[in-house]
Protein backbone atom coordinates (compact mmCIF):
# COMPACT_ATOMS: atom_id res chain seq x y z
CA UNK A 1 0.00 0.00 0.00
CA UNK A 2 1.33 3.45 -0.81
CA UNK A 3 0.45 7.02 -1.64
CA UNK A 4 0.18 10.24 0.30
CA UNK A 5 -3.56 10.71 0.20
CA UNK A 6 -4.50 8.01 2.70
CA UNK A 7 -3.14 8.86 6.13
CA UNK A 8 -3.85 8.46 9.82
CA UNK A 9 -6.70 10.61 11.05
CA UNK A 10 -7.15 12.12 14.44
CA UNK A 11 -8.20 9.25 16.76
CA UNK A 12 -11.34 10.05 18.66
CA UNK A 13 -12.69 12.40 16.02
CA UNK A 14 -15.80 10.26 15.86
CA UNK A 15 -16.39 10.84 19.58
CA UNK A 16 -17.71 14.28 18.74
CA UNK A 17 -20.95 12.75 17.45
CA UNK A 18 -22.91 13.19 20.65
CA UNK A 19 -21.63 16.70 21.17
CA UNK A 20 -22.54 17.70 17.63
CA UNK A 21 -26.08 16.42 17.92
CA UNK A 22 -26.51 17.86 21.38
CA UNK A 23 -25.44 21.29 20.24
CA UNK A 24 -28.09 21.26 17.52
CA UNK A 25 -25.71 22.84 15.05
CA UNK A 26 -27.30 21.13 12.08
CA UNK A 27 -30.17 23.60 12.27
CA UNK A 28 -28.22 26.84 12.33
CA UNK A 29 -25.27 28.65 10.76
CA UNK A 30 -22.43 27.53 13.03
CA UNK A 31 -18.88 27.41 11.74
CA UNK A 32 -17.61 24.01 10.65
CA UNK A 33 -15.15 21.82 8.93
CA UNK A 34 -13.46 18.75 10.49
CA UNK A 35 -14.51 15.49 8.85
CA UNK A 36 -16.24 13.06 11.22
CA UNK A 37 -17.62 10.26 9.06
CA UNK A 38 -19.35 9.39 5.78
CA UNK A 39 -21.80 6.84 4.39
CA UNK A 40 -23.41 5.83 1.06
CA UNK A 41 -26.09 8.23 -0.17
CA UNK A 42 -27.97 6.46 -3.01
CA UNK A 43 -29.53 9.00 -5.38
CA UNK A 44 -30.13 9.51 -9.12
CA UNK A 45 -28.29 9.28 -11.40
CA UNK A 46 -25.79 7.25 -9.36
CA UNK A 47 -28.28 4.51 -8.51
CA UNK A 48 -30.39 4.76 -11.68
CA UNK A 49 -28.65 1.94 -13.57
CA UNK A 50 -26.65 -1.21 -12.88
CA UNK A 51 -24.91 -1.77 -16.23
CA UNK A 52 -22.03 0.20 -17.76
CA UNK A 53 -20.55 -0.01 -21.25
CA UNK A 54 -17.19 0.50 -23.04
CA UNK A 55 -15.97 4.06 -23.58
CA UNK A 56 -18.31 5.61 -21.02
CA UNK A 57 -16.70 8.84 -19.82
CA UNK A 58 -17.20 10.30 -16.35
CA UNK A 59 -20.17 8.09 -15.62
CA UNK A 60 -21.72 8.55 -12.14
CA UNK A 61 -20.14 5.72 -10.15
CA UNK A 62 -21.02 6.34 -6.48
CA UNK A 63 -22.56 8.93 -4.16
CA UNK A 64 -21.73 9.48 -0.49
CA UNK A 65 -22.63 11.93 2.24
CA UNK A 66 -19.89 13.48 4.37
CA UNK A 67 -20.41 14.62 7.93
CA UNK A 68 -18.34 17.61 9.04
CA UNK A 69 -17.94 18.98 12.53
CA UNK A 70 -18.98 22.43 13.74
CA UNK A 71 -16.59 24.97 15.25
CA UNK A 72 -18.46 24.90 18.57
CA UNK A 73 -17.39 21.31 19.12
CA UNK A 74 -13.75 21.84 18.10
CA UNK A 75 -12.46 25.41 18.08
CA UNK A 76 -9.06 24.19 16.82
CA UNK A 77 -10.48 23.34 13.39
CA UNK A 78 -12.38 26.33 12.03
CA UNK A 79 -11.40 25.67 8.41
CA UNK A 80 -10.56 22.15 7.23
CA UNK A 81 -10.35 21.86 3.44
CA UNK A 82 -10.30 18.32 2.06
CA UNK A 83 -6.62 17.50 1.63
CA UNK A 84 -6.39 13.85 0.59
CA UNK A 85 -8.59 11.31 -1.18
CA UNK A 86 -8.05 7.59 -1.77
CA UNK A 87 -10.71 5.70 -3.72
CA UNK A 88 -10.85 1.93 -4.21
CA UNK A 89 -12.84 -0.29 -6.51
CA UNK A 90 -14.22 -3.01 -4.24
CA UNK A 91 -15.60 -4.79 -7.30
CA UNK A 92 -13.70 -6.95 -9.79
CA UNK A 93 -12.98 -4.36 -12.51
CA UNK A 94 -9.30 -3.55 -12.88
CA UNK A 95 -7.75 -0.09 -12.90
CA UNK A 96 -5.17 1.95 -14.76
CA UNK A 97 -4.56 2.99 -18.36
CA UNK A 98 -4.66 -0.63 -19.56
CA UNK A 99 -7.40 -1.70 -17.14
CA UNK A 100 -11.18 -1.60 -17.13
CA UNK A 101 -11.46 1.69 -15.20
CA UNK A 102 -9.05 4.10 -16.87
CA UNK A 103 -9.77 7.27 -14.86
CA UNK A 104 -11.50 8.17 -11.60
CA UNK A 105 -12.76 11.59 -10.46
CA UNK A 106 -14.49 13.15 -7.46
CA UNK A 107 -16.54 16.27 -6.80
CA UNK A 108 -17.99 17.89 -3.67
CA UNK A 109 -21.29 19.75 -3.32
CA UNK A 110 -22.58 21.74 -0.36
CA UNK A 111 -24.56 24.93 -0.86
CA UNK A 112 -22.16 27.47 -2.33
CA UNK A 113 -19.45 24.80 -2.63
CA UNK A 114 -19.96 23.05 -5.95
CA UNK A 115 -16.59 21.91 -7.23
CA UNK A 116 -15.45 20.82 -10.63
CA UNK A 117 -14.30 17.21 -11.02
CA UNK A 118 -10.89 16.47 -9.54
CA UNK A 119 -8.88 13.76 -11.30
CA UNK A 120 -7.25 11.09 -9.15
CA UNK A 121 -4.04 9.21 -10.03
CA UNK A 122 -3.99 5.44 -10.35
CA UNK A 123 -1.74 4.09 -7.59
CA UNK A 124 -1.74 0.38 -8.41
CA UNK A 125 -3.37 -2.44 -6.49
CA UNK A 126 -3.34 -2.04 -2.72
CA UNK A 127 -3.42 -4.84 -0.18
CA UNK A 128 -5.79 -3.65 2.54
CA UNK A 129 -6.69 -6.27 5.11
CA UNK A 130 -5.90 -9.11 2.68
CA UNK A 131 -7.70 -8.45 -0.66
CA UNK A 132 -6.11 -6.43 -3.44
CA UNK A 133 -8.05 -3.40 -4.65
CA UNK A 134 -7.29 -0.97 -7.50
CA UNK A 135 -6.58 2.37 -5.83
CA UNK A 136 -6.62 5.99 -6.98
CA UNK A 137 -5.22 8.86 -4.93
CA UNK A 138 -5.34 12.64 -4.88
CA UNK A 139 -3.67 15.26 -2.68
CA UNK A 140 -4.31 19.01 -2.65
CA UNK A 141 -6.88 21.37 -1.16
CA UNK A 142 -10.64 21.59 -1.67
CA UNK A 143 -11.68 24.68 0.30
CA UNK A 144 -15.23 25.30 1.46
CA UNK A 145 -16.66 28.34 -0.33
CA UNK A 146 -18.99 28.88 2.63
CA UNK A 147 -19.56 27.26 6.01
CA UNK A 148 -20.78 23.67 5.41
CA UNK A 149 -22.93 23.86 8.55
CA UNK A 150 -24.78 26.95 7.37
CA UNK A 151 -28.34 26.93 6.03
CA UNK A 152 -28.84 25.46 2.52
CA UNK A 153 -28.55 28.85 0.79
CA UNK A 154 -24.78 28.64 1.32
CA UNK A 155 -24.20 25.43 3.33
CA UNK A 156 -25.76 22.00 3.79
CA UNK A 157 -26.39 21.52 7.52
CA UNK A 158 -22.93 19.87 7.95
CA UNK A 159 -23.64 17.10 5.40
CA UNK A 160 -21.82 17.72 2.08
CA UNK A 161 -22.21 15.37 -0.89
CA UNK A 162 -19.18 13.49 -2.18
CA UNK A 163 -19.55 12.12 -5.72
CA UNK A 164 -17.32 9.63 -7.57
CA UNK A 165 -17.16 9.37 -11.37
CA UNK A 166 -15.15 7.08 -13.64
CA UNK A 167 -14.16 6.31 -17.24
CA UNK A 168 -14.40 2.87 -18.82
CA UNK A 169 -11.82 1.76 -21.34
CA UNK A 170 -12.50 0.77 -24.93
CA UNK A 171 -12.46 -2.96 -24.21
CA UNK A 172 -13.21 -3.59 -20.52
CA UNK A 173 -13.80 -7.06 -19.08
CA UNK A 174 -17.34 -8.28 -19.66
CA UNK A 175 -19.03 -9.11 -16.38
CA UNK A 176 -16.52 -7.28 -14.19
CA UNK A 177 -18.08 -5.15 -11.47
CA UNK A 178 -17.72 -1.54 -10.38
CA UNK A 179 -18.28 -0.88 -6.67
CA UNK A 180 -16.33 2.21 -5.70
CA UNK A 181 -15.80 3.78 -2.33
CA UNK A 182 -13.30 5.49 -0.02
CA UNK A 183 -10.43 3.48 1.35
CA UNK A 184 -10.32 2.27 4.95
CA UNK A 185 -7.38 0.47 6.51
CA UNK A 186 -8.54 -1.37 9.68
CA UNK A 187 -4.97 -2.26 10.61
CA UNK A 188 -3.48 1.21 10.38
CA UNK A 189 -6.74 3.03 11.24
CA UNK A 190 -6.25 5.13 8.11
CA UNK A 191 -9.16 6.80 6.35
CA UNK A 192 -9.58 7.40 2.64
CA UNK A 193 -10.60 11.05 2.92
CA UNK A 194 -8.71 13.48 5.14
CA UNK A 195 -8.75 17.21 5.77
CA UNK A 196 -6.15 19.77 6.77
CA UNK A 197 -7.08 19.40 10.46
CA UNK A 198 -6.14 15.68 10.32
CA UNK A 199 -9.72 14.55 10.65
CA UNK A 200 -10.91 11.84 8.28
CA UNK A 201 -13.60 9.48 7.08
CA UNK A 202 -14.86 6.78 6.90
CA UNK A 203 -14.29 4.72 10.04
CA UNK A 204 -15.26 1.39 8.48
CA UNK A 205 -15.27 -0.21 5.04
CA UNK A 206 -17.72 1.81 2.94
CA UNK A 207 -18.21 0.53 -0.64
CA UNK A 208 -21.05 1.86 -2.75
CA UNK A 209 -24.33 -0.03 -2.34
CA UNK A 210 -25.21 0.06 -6.07
CA UNK A 211 -22.97 -2.44 -7.88
CA UNK A 212 -22.57 -1.85 -11.62
CA UNK A 213 -21.68 -4.62 -14.09
CA UNK A 214 -19.67 -4.07 -17.27
CA UNK A 215 -21.35 -5.24 -20.46
CA UNK A 216 -18.95 -5.77 -23.36
CA UNK A 217 -19.87 -8.35 -25.98
CA UNK A 218 -16.41 -8.15 -27.55
CA UNK A 219 -14.90 -9.58 -24.34
CA UNK A 220 -17.45 -12.38 -23.81
CA UNK A 221 -15.81 -15.82 -23.65
CA UNK A 222 -16.58 -17.85 -26.76
CA UNK A 223 -17.94 -21.37 -26.46
CA UNK A 224 -15.95 -24.17 -28.07
CA UNK A 225 -17.44 -25.44 -31.31
CA UNK A 226 -18.87 -28.93 -31.15
CA UNK A 227 -16.95 -31.51 -33.10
Amino acid sequence: MGGAAMRHSRPGAGLALAALLGAGVATGPAGADGLLDMWPDPQPPFNSYDTVFPNWVQFPAAAFELWVQDDITDVTCTDGPIAGVTILNYGTATGGAAGDLTNVYFAVECGSTNTAMYTLTFAGNWNIGGPLYPAWTWAGSVPWVADPCALPATGCYCFPSFFIYADLGACPTDGATVQMGPAWDPLGLSTGITDECDYGAPWSSMPDENIKTIHNRARKPRALARG
